[in-house]
């Protein structure tokens, strides 16, 4: 077959996985003002007006507002909000980078408030990027081997109908490999609700913690709570079981997709 088809399933897979499927829109930007006073007045226009709009829960208009703003006037209170938005709306590697820049600033300003907000929201983020290491090139690359075991009579029948690369993906190739879709999925589910290192590591509060690091921590020194290890326990295993209860016929399938040929 041909690997277009698997190309582009490949890059639509790592682009859901890393949480930066579109941009959001912005309005056009405003005409750029006659002096330094004039520019941070804009910006703090725009900043207040980006903080009414987050409270109202639109929070892509207000990331095109304080990027906006940012870019007049970078002030370390706006660049915070920026990455509070792009948290929200999903991006996460951007929400990342901005926190960072938020602490060096807060740091500078000895500003303990922005510091610590700042903190708590990296130690949330961090794992996650962490997990993608893990599982995005073994779900690539599952992805990839099935999709090029898919005929190439699929694709060329597809063209005739009408159909462009990308509707020939989303209406033939990936209703065909959902099992391998729904095996990839339970794989990076499972990889990230079971790990325990990288979570132990990059966790620094407890709004940031993971099951089985709360689950570790029933644990002392001295004493050994099994009650309420054997509770958690319980909460830990419940949402693994519903996804293989409810996807059973997909998993074998699914995991076996692509592994040989012919």
């Amino acid at each position: 077959m041909s690997t277009r088809p698997a190309l582009l399933a490949a890059s639509f897979l790592t682009v859901a996985a890393l949480s930066v499927t579109s941009t959001p829109a912005q309005t056009p930007p405003p005409q750029q003002p006659a002096s330094a006073t004039d520019a941070r007045a804009l910006a703090e226009t725009l900043f207040f007006t980006a903080r009414g709009l987050m409270e109202a829960g639109r929070y892509a208009e207000a990331c095109g507002k304080l990027s906006e703003s940012y870019r007049l006037d970078a002030a370390p209170g706006t660049l915070l909000n920026l990455a509070v938005c792009n948290e929200k709306i999903g991006k996460t590697a951007s929400a990342w980078g901005e926190f960072r820049d938020a602490l060096a600033d807060a740091r500078r300003m000895n500003r303990p408030d922005r510091e610590k907000l700042a903190t708590e929201h990296i130690a949330t983020l961090e794992p996650g990027l962490s997990y993608l290491a893990i599982t995005v090139p073994f779900s690539v690359f599952i992805m990839i081997s099935y999709f090029e075991s898919l005929p190439d009579e699929l694709d060329k029948a597809a063209r005739v109908d009408g159909c462009s690369r990308w509707q020939a993906l989303i209406k033939v190739f990936l209703p065909l490999a959902l099992p391998s879709v729904v095996a990839v999925v339970l794989f990076a589910f499972l990889s990230s609700w079971n790990e325990f290192l990288l979570a132990l590591m990059f966790t620094q509060t407890p709004k940031s913690q993971t099951l089985p690091i709360i689950v570790a921590s029933f644990t002392s020194d001295f004493t050994v709570s099994f009650s309420f290890i054997n509770a958690a326990g319980v909460l830990a295993i419940i949402p693994p079981v519903l996804l293989a209860l409810l996807f059973e016929r997909y998993i074998v399938s699914g995991l076996t997709a692509g592994a040989v040929k012919g």
